[in-house]
């Protein structure tokens, strides 16, 4: 009875090692099939020839004044054979960041600004080319200095870059001079540079809160008082000098007239 059991032990033994064996390729196969089961992504060469197309600048400098200067740019997509290629995706970035408003001339009216988080980029910044492979963004900007413009098409080919310039606006147009009561906080502005907000886009205007232009001089009500008496008295007493200096004169002539007529003449 116990040979039987440990006989069949053995051979239960042998049994599971020839079907273990029997099917470890499958096993290997599978794991080897699950292992190598992973997703490839394929890069398709863009249309977009990069000599063919072309960056266009309508000005190259124009003054630090969104209200009424804006630099605009032009992008035509073009592949080996000049062809226009429409529908494909352009970007414009300025080194500078949003300091430079940048804004695709078909999305101005529709859009509706969002504060762009810090270092994202606006879609205001990318637009499609139209069937004649092109597409247009306007330039503006609040703060004077160069920036250099990076053009992307299609997601990957990089076009030749521009440089353009802000120039500053002459000093009084940015000057802001305000009066400040001792007694409390409120601040009466006497001189202020003037923006007609309604010709601003919406993107321009979150642009204008961000920036800090032109310069503020803040005037303590003491010395504001003191420039007024010297503005209005001093001409007031230059008038009362001249009227008195006239009176004194018309008087004079009068004295000189009566001791003439009272004078006997010479025999």
């Amino acid at each position: 009875m116990k040979k039987n059991i440990i006989f069949n032990l053995i051979a239960f033994i042998v049994l599971a090692f020839f079907i273990s064996l029997s099917s470890y390729p499958y096993i290997h196969a599978e794991t080897k099939a699950e292992a190598q089961n992973y997703s490839t992504t394929a890069t398709v060469p863009s249309p977009v020839s990069v000599k063919k197309s072309t960056v266009d600048l309508n000005a190259s400098e124009v003054l630090a004044e969104p209200e009424s200067h804006s630099i605009l740019l032009t992008v035509t997509l073009k592949d080996d054979e000049q062809k226009p290629i429409s529908n494909r995706k352009v970007e414009v970035v300025s080194n500078r960041g949003i300091v430079d408003v940048i804004e695709a001339v078909s999305k101005i009216s529709e859009f509706k600004v969002q504060a762009a988080e810090s270092g994202t980029v606006s879609p205001l910044q990318f637009d499609e080319t139209d069937k004649n492979g092109q597409t247009a963004f306007r330039i503006t900007s609040f703060i004077s200095g160069e920036s250099i413009l990076s053009i992307t098409a299609d997601s990957v080919v990089q076009l030749e870059s521009v440089k353009i310039k802000f120039l500053p606006l002459p000093f009084p147009a940015n000057l802001t001079i305000v009066i400040k009561s001792p007694f409390s906080n409120k601040e009466w502005s006497l001189i202020s540079p003037q923006y007609q907000e309604e010709k601003l886009s919406a993107e321009q205007k979150e642009a204008k809160k961000l920036v800090n232009t032109g310069s503020k001089i803040h005037l303590p009500l003491w010395l504001f008082a003191i420039l007024v008496f010297l503005l209005i008295g001093c001409p007031v007493f230059i008038i009362l000098n001249f009227v008195n200096l006239r009176k004194l004169k018309k008087m004079e002539k009068q004295e000189i007239d009566l001791l003439t007529s009272k004078t006997p003449p010479p025999k």
